[in-house]
C-alpha cells in the first residue's frame, strides 16, 4: 500500500516560535556585526600596544599557555598587572593562527564576533525570561547590539575580557 506524502504546512505552536526566534537571533547577530564592523579597519589602540602587540609572554607562543594561568596575564608597561587568563589565552591562540604575529584585524574580528554572540545570547535569555514580550526582548537586544558604548569593548582588543565575561554570564543565566 502506497501512502501519499503528507502535505507541507506552516509550523505551528512551539515549533513556529522556535523558528521565529532563530530569525530574530540571526537578525540581532547581523545588526551587531553591521553596527560595530567599522572596528575591523582599526589598529591596536590604548592598552592594546603593551598588552597585545608587545607582550613578551604572548611572543613566546603556545608554550606560554601554562604561565597565563599562573601569573598576571598582562605584564609590562601597565600600572597594574591584571589576571585575565582566558582573554590572554585567546590572544595566544590568535597569534598561533597568525604565525606568531599580532594581527589587529584578527583581534578585532574575534571581538566583533564575541559582541554579536553576546547580543544574540542576550536576546535568547530575554525571550526565555519574557516569553510574552518578544518585542521588548528584541528591542533591548538590538539596543545593546548597536549602542555606541559597545564600541569600547569591540574596538579595543583588551576589551575582550569584558566580552568573554559577558558571554559566560549570559550562558550561565540561560
Amino acid at each position: 500500500m502506497n501512502r501519499a506524502p503528507a502535505p507541507l504546512s506552516a509550523p505551528t505552536g512551539s515549533s513556529a516560535r522556535h523558528a521565529g526566534a532563530g530569525w530574530l537571533l540571526l537578525g540581532v547577530f547581523v545588526a551587531a556585526l553591521l553596527a560595530q564592523g567599522a572596528s575591523l579597519g582599526g589598529s591596536f589602540a590604548l592598552d592594546d600596544v603593551p598588552v597585545v602587540a608587545r607582550n613578551p609572554v604572548l611572543a613566546r607562543g603556545l608554550g606560554a599557555l601554562p604561565r597565563l594561568f599562573s601569573a598576571p596575564s598582562w605584564p609590562g608597561e601597565l600600572e597594574v598587572e591584571p589576571y585575565r587568563p582566558l582573554a590572554s589565552a585567546s590572544l595566544l591562540v590568535e597569534r598561533g593562527v597568525a604565525h606568531g604575529e599580532a594581527s589587529p584585524l584578527m583581534s578585532h574580528a574575534l571581538n566583533l564576533l564575541l559582541h554579536a554572540a553576546a547580543a544574540a545570547l542576550l536576546l535568547s535569555l530575554l525571550l526565555a525570561v519574557l516569553p510574552r514580550r518578544p518585542l521588548l526582548a528584541l528591542t533591548a537586544s538590538l539596543l545593546f547590539a548597536v549602542h555606541p558604548l559597545a564600541a569600547s569593548s569591540v574596538a579595543v582588543v583588551t576589551g575582550r575580557s569584558v566580552l568573554l565575561g559577558l558571554c559566560w554570564a549570559l550562558v550561565s543565566l540561560r
